[in-house]
């Protein structure tokens, strides 16, 4: 199940906070502020990761087929990528 992208960008306030705007591009809607200006990249390259994991995740197979291709290395890392796009799909 992969989600739509919605590239974010961000923009740096500036003194005297120096947070970080996150911004979707295409409807200029503020998703989030970070209080780090550090963290903006992050936060805004976030759409991006998720996808590329959901990819990665799909090219895959499922665990069996990780584990058969790489060994218990192969499974540890589905089961990475699935908490992972799990922890960025559910609000609780």
């Amino acid at each position: 199940m992969s989600i739509p992208i919605r590239p974010w960008y961000f923009k740096i306030q500036g003194d005297p906070h120096n947070q970080g705007l996150i911004i979707e591009e295409q409807t200029g809607r503020d998703v989030a502020v970070c209080y780090d200006a550090k963290d903006a990249p992050l936060l805004a390259a976030a759409p991006e990761m998720l996808a590329t994991l959901q990819a990665c995740l799909e090219a895959m197979g499922d665990y069996y087929d990780a584990k058969d291709a790489a060994g218990d290395e192969g499974a540890l890392l589905h089961d990475l990528i699935t908490s992972t796009i799990y922890k960025a799909t559910h609000t609780s």
